[in-house]
């Protein structure tokens, strides 16, 4: 848990610096360095290891778990759409890079939750609590039948501490622009909260992928393949 955790901040530390350039290269680099630990921790507990990850397809979860999400990707697509034609730009789908990235950045975006999600805020959560399945509602219920006991404290407070943690660090991880920040500090609020709730990252980061592509093309009006090539960073 320590290693994950401390391997997690390391990489958001590597990717803020912006240690390896262009960032296409940091992300082959961090993706293939966190896809062989994920298959020595399959060859050595199984691949239950990616159920704790966050990577499920168990029904109802998978189910339930998009309803929140899709809602707020409507939303958001809305959002994109009014805020692209208010600054002149075209919602233009016919040029290639635009599907390429739209395929790709889901992948990145399912990776970035995994890290963001299970091995920042959950490996807090049990910090705090002990268990990587209890949440808010659970600290709440078990501080109030001993509001006055110390440990319960801990355990409440505690887990409220690690609420914010991943949407704080999506938030910085997209520094780089304002709107950036503000686009993804929101959904780093919705996501954490979905997160709590069904603990599959599998919508959150496809649903970061696409409205992630959404925002760069239409509303900010760049193309993120060529941020991958320079020496700017993607989020």
């Amino acid at each position: 848990r320590c290693f994950e955790f401390l391997a997690t901040v390391t990489t958001g530390v590597l990717f803020l610096s912006r240690a390896l350039k262009p960032p296409v290269v940091f992300i082959a680099t961090s993706v293939v360095l966190w896809l062989l630990w994920a298959i020595f921790q399959c060859r050595r507990y199984g691949k239950g290891v990616l159920f704790l990850w966050g990577l499920r397809i168990d029904c109802p979860n998978l189910k339930y778990s998009f309803i929140c999400p899709s809602i707020f990707a409507i939303l958001a697509m809305v959002f994109i759409c009014v805020g692209t034609v208010t600054q002149g730009h075209s919602i233009a789908v016919q040029n290639w890079r635009f599907w390429l990235v739209l395929v790709i950045y889901p992948f990145w975006g399912v990776f970035i939750q995994v890290l963001l999600q299970s091995m920042l805020m959950r490996h807090l959560n049990w910090f705090f609590t002990g268990s990587d399945e209890d949440g808010v509602l659970d600290s709440l219920g078990k501080s109030r039948a001993v509001c006055c006991d110390k440990n319960s404290c801990w355990y409440l407070w505690g887990s409220l501490l690690t609420i914010p943690s991943s949407s704080i660090a999506f938030l910085i991880l997209h520094s780089s622009d304002g709107w950036l920040m503000a686009f993804h500090g929101v959904m780093g609020l919705v996501w954490v909260v979905e997160y709590w709730i069904h603990q599959n990252v599998l919508p959150l980061g496809l649903y970061h992928g696409l409205l992630g592509t959404m925002f760069y093309f239409w509303f900010m009006g760049r193309d993120p393949l060529n941020i991958m090539f320079s020496t700017s960073q993607i989020g």
